[in-house]
């Protein structure tokens, strides 16, 4: 696919070889951006090693035999060095959770170019038959027009002609018909011109960014449903690029979403997302001017749902282009609210499973303060709750939201506390008695008894 050539200065140029056609070379491109991360990604994980692996493994692409020594080994330093470079930057951007949002980047982009590449022929070929069916469609509509209007001008003429009357009449009648033949023919050539129209609007338009916004909401799941594939490959390639792409999105909107926020509220959470749904709203408006404000919070609730009716969407290419990045941002926010959800609940277990073990120590020391009471009529659960009325509002919304089996573990939990708390009163109340029957023998010792033989 490449040549490359030594030129005067020592340089490398390459150029493409029967690529004539644009689109070509876009895949061209994508595949050495691919090559390009696939050597940034194993520089960062084996630097050390990776210098004679990149020489060996790309010898493809560029002819060191025809370079000389000194060259090569510059080469070869120039090549570590990058590596170390490209290393630190893999580790800073792993630290502050930037790799995966680079790799989403590329991934997008990737996806908008091979998107366009394949369906913009496609889009071309349905254009140029939309234009063609439309030219045919008014072609005969206008020419059964002319020919209405001939045989109304005809009848009309042959009705003067037939009625009596001056010569000066007749003839002003027949200039008037004359130039109401002449007005409808005008009508009719202006409706011919409308036939240069543009295609329909509802077509799609497959340019580069439109291209992009399709690849986003495929592998996001919104799935607008106001572009889809036309082209066999087309859907082929949509259903291998939702296969890799749906496992990454899920994989980094849960690494962003497990960032390190601290003891976040999660009604703070919420009103991040409230927040970010007012100024993505706000700022679609710039390019979406036809929509209402409501319209366009409606719009972006709808795709950080990933619900996706499709009822509202972008119409312009710049305002899809636009609301990618509001859109991966607020399903990075509800994704963070979600997991903060179920780090909040799964906190919650493990107090109330230590709220138990401390009503175990207070049934042990103060029994009449402890809710581990048998002889009382409400369900373990009741219990608990009171055992949570202490808690914030939060916490006592969050102890509705546990899950069945969360709610079986504590129950056991309870139950199984109960059963060692009685077992140790009773033991309790054994070795009590015990002990007052030895200190009342003590104080009263018993008499020997003798038997006297009566004979």
């Amino acid at each position: 696919l490449l040549n490359f050539r030594r030129v005067k200065g020592g340089g490398v140029i390459f150029s493409f070889l029967l690529l004539h056609h644009h689109h070509h070379r876009i895949i061209v491109i994508v595949i050495i951006i691919i090559v390009i991360l696939s050597h940034f990604l194993i520089a960062c994980l084996y630097s050390t090693e990776l210098p004679n692996f990149f020489i060996a493994t790309n010898f493809f692409i560029m002819d060191f035999t025809s370079m000389r020594g000194r060259n090569c080994i510059s080469c070869i330093v120039w090549l570590r060095k990058s590596l170390a470079f490209f290393s630190v930057i893999f580790n800073t951007m792993s630290k502050f959770h930037l790799l995966s949002f680079v790799l989403l980047i590329v991934y997008t982009l990737i996806g908008g170019a091979v998107f366009y590449a394949f369906e913009s022929d496609q889009q071309e070929q349905q254009h140029s038959n939309i234009t063609v069916a439309n030219l045919n469609e008014k072609n005969e509509q206008a020419r059964r027009m002319l020919d209405h209007l001939r045989k109304v001008f005809a009848l009309k003429m042959w009705k003067v002609g037939r009625h009596a009357g001056t010569m000066s009449t007749k003839f002003t009648r027949s200039r008037d018909i004359w130039k109401w033949y002449e007005q409808n023919v005008d009508n009719v050539t202006e409706f011919c011109k409308s036939t240069n129209q543009q295609p329909n609007k509802t077509a799609v338009d497959w340019s580069f960014w439109s291209s992009v916004y399709y690849a986003v909401t495929v592998y996001t799941t919104i799935g607008y449903g106001d572009m889809t594939p036309s082209t066999t490959s087309g859907k082929i390639l949509t259903m291998i690029y939702a296969l890799c792409g749906i496992p990454l999105i899920c994989y980094i909107l849960q690494d962003w979403g497990w960032l390190e926020f601290g003891d976040l509220p999660i009604s703070v959470a919420l009103l991040m997302v409230i927040f970010l749904l007012c100024i993505s709203a706000s700022m679609f408006l710039i390019w979406e001017d036809e929509l209402t404000y409501f319209e366009s919070f409606y719009f972006f609730f709808i795709s950080f749902t990933t619900i996706g009716f499709g009822d509202i969407v972008p119409k312009y290419r710049i305002s899809m282009a636009m609301c990618i990045v509001p859109v991966l941002m607020g399903l990075a926010t509800v994704s963070m609210t979600i997991n903060l959800v179920q780090s909040k609940i799964e906190q919650l277990f493990e107090n109330m499973k230590k709220n138990i073990e401390l009503e175990y120590q207070k049934k042990q020391t103060d029994p009449n303060k402890s809710l581990m009471s048998v002889d009382s009529d409400e369900d373990v659960m009741t219990r608990l709750k009171h055992i949570g009325d202490g808690m914030s509002f939060e916490s006592r919304f969050l102890f509705r939201m546990l899950n069945r089996s969360q709610r079986r573990l504590l129950e056991e939990c309870w139950n199984r506390r109960v059963k060692t708390a009685n077992a140790a009163s009773q033991t309790i109340l054994l070795n009590a008695e015990e002990e007052s029957q030895t200190s009342i023998a003590m104080q009263f010792p018993r008499r020997n008894t003798y038997v006297y033989n009566a004979e």
